[in-house]
């Protein structure tokens, strides 16, 4: 008897379960932001109030992104209209900006 290094795997069925991906990134409440999980998010207007959106939190091209809730890929390409902003954008200096509204691992 020696230990064993050996990790033992288990089969998972993924039907039961949900990858997660965290951000790294809280909101202004403390809560942890997930893809998937929409978000109100406090943009500022350079000519008149803030304004506040829902987005979701999505992943694409090795970053995350606020997402508009209708966002149509066909129309950003035709579009200056910015419909996807980089979640970065608004954690910094602070998160004060962003408030989670529907959690991904609430969704059934």
């Amino acid at each position: 008897g020696h230990g064993s290094d050996t990790i033992g795997f288990i089969n998972l069925n993924e039907k039961y379960f949900i990858l997660e991906q965290f951000t790294g990134l809280k909101d202004k409440n403390g809560a942890e932001i997930y893809e998937g999980d929409t978000v109100e998010v406090e943009y500022y207007n350079h000519s008149s109030k803030n304004y506040i959106k829902n987005q979701i939190v999505v992943l694409c091209d090795g970053c995350f992104w606020f997402k508009d809730l209708d966002y149509d890929e066909k129309r950003e390409m035709f579009s200056s209209d910015r419909r996807m902003t980089p979640i970065y954008e608004f954690f910094s200096p602070s998160p004060n900006k962003v408030k989670i509204i529907g959690y991904i691992h609430e969704k059934s």
